[in-house]
Parts: structure tokens; C-alpha cells; sequence
């Protein structure tokens, strides 16, 4: 149970990156400073709460896989639902601070994310069966493959990010790597492959599911506003 999750480098990096944002955060709350789009203050209250959620699933971790497994649905399902459960709680905790778009409801919100993140996740459960993961391994690649989704979008600018790099991590890294810790035992097995394109696929596979939850995010989107006009 005292079995440290991550690398000193990596807690220590995500320490400071906290601070440093969450203190121009307050910085800009004081001073006025009118925020437009990514919330500084806001996310380093989220993305801490978070952290904390997973450092104590972490310490309890033996509890909760052997909760999920009893759960009778296949694999595949209780890994999807697993992610699923746990980005939505991180929905939950950042909406009021970065709502997917500005004007969205709580509930478009959890509909829209959960539309995108389900065929992520479906494209997750394969890359661990496939490869082998440790948790901390599971956190950063899985974290970082969402995050740079992301960040690509924000263009040149979105890529200085990378400046905080266990930060931006921690943005989705709680959800893709609940899985992992839930069912451990079903996701290695002998004969699993070692290899560093494992980490290749495990950033690229999960961006392009998100991509095609995107896309039905978008074509529901459509439907409902063809449907209402």
C-alpha cells in the first residue's frame, strides 16, 4: 500500500506547475484581469481535487478492483465504464471553471463529454490489454494522448503547455488511468508486448477514438438543432 504511484520528477514538476497557476490565477481575480477561454485559478483548484481523488483510489486500490470485478460485465464494458464514471466526476468538478464551450448546460456538457470520451476509452481498453502498462506509465501516456488532443487544437499557442507537462497530464490523466488500477489483474496477462511503440499507440489510439466521438458529438448537435428549427 506504501508503493509510490509516480516519479519524484513528476509529483515534484506537477507541484510547481500547480502553484505557478494557481497563483496567476489569483492574480488575475484580483486585479480584475478578465479571463476568456482556459481559467488558470480554476483549473488548479479542479485538476488538485482530482489528484487527490486518484492518489486515494491509488492508496485504496485493492479495495476498488476488487469492487469493479465483482461487477458481472465483461472486461471491455467495466474498463469503458470505469473511464467513463471517472471523467465525468472530473466534468463535475471543472464545469464551473471550463465548460466544454462557453454556454453549454451541466448537462449538454456531461451528454457532449461522455459522447466523445466512450470511443477513447473503447480504444484505451485495447492498447492495455495489448501492451503492458504500469499505472504510472498508464497515467502519462493516457493522460498526455487526451491532453495533446487539446492542446493541437489550441494550435501553436496550446502546445506551450507542454511548459507544464505533468499538469496538463493530470488533466484527463484521473480517468485514463482508473481502468489500469480497477482491473490490474485482467489487463496483464503473460505474453503481453514490451516495446515503446506501446507508447506510440497509447497516445495516438485513444486521440483518434476522441475524435470520433467528436464527430457524433457534433452530429448530435445537428440533429438537435435541425429537429428544433
Amino acid at each position: 500500500m506504501s508503493a509510490k504511484l509516480l516519479p519524484r520528477w513528476f509529483t515534484l514538476w506537477f507541484y510547481i506547475s500547480t502553484l505557478v497557476l494557481f497563483a496567476g490565477g489569483l492574480a488575475n481575480q484580483l486585479t480584475g484581469t478578465v479571463v476568456e477561454g482556459f481559467d488558470p485559478f480554476g483549473a488548479a483548484i479542479s485538476i488538485t481535487v482530482m489528484y487527490i481523488l486518484m492518489i486515494t483510489v491509488w492508496r485504496y486500490r485493492d479495495l476498488f478492483s476488487t469492487f469493479v470485478t465483482r461487477i458481472p460485465l465483461p472486461v471491455i464494458v467495466l474498463s469503458v465504464l470505469v473511464g467513463w464514471f471517472f471523467s465525468q466526476i472530473d466534468e463535475l468538478v471543472s464545469f464551473s471553471f471550463n465548460p466544454l464551450f462557453p454556454g453549454v448546460t451541466l448537462w449538454q456538457d456531461l451528454l457532449y463529454t461522455s459522447i466523445m470520451y466512450i470511443p477513447g476509452h473503447i480504444g484505451w481498453f485495447f492498447i492495455l490489454r495489448r501492451y503492458a502498462f504500469t499505472p504510472a506509465e498508464a497515467l502519462i501516456t493516457g493522460g498526455f494522448s487526451l491532453s495533446l488532443f487539446e492542446m493541437l487544437s489550441g494550435g501553436v499557442l496550446g502546445l506551450l503547455g507542454l511548459i507544464v507537462f505533468p499538469f496538463v497530464v493530470m488533466i484527463h490523466g484521473t480517468h485514463m488511468i482508473m481502468p489500469k488500477l480497477a482491473l490490474g489483474p485482467h489487463l496483464t496477462f503473460v505474453g503481453q508486448k514490451e516495446t515503446r511503440w506501446k507508447y506510440v499507440w497509447g497516445v495516438m489510439v485513444p486521440v483518434i477514438g476522441v475524435g470520433i466521438g467528436i464527430g457524433l458529438a457534433f452530429g448530435l448537435v445537428s440533429l438537435t438543432q435541425f429537429a428544433t428549427s
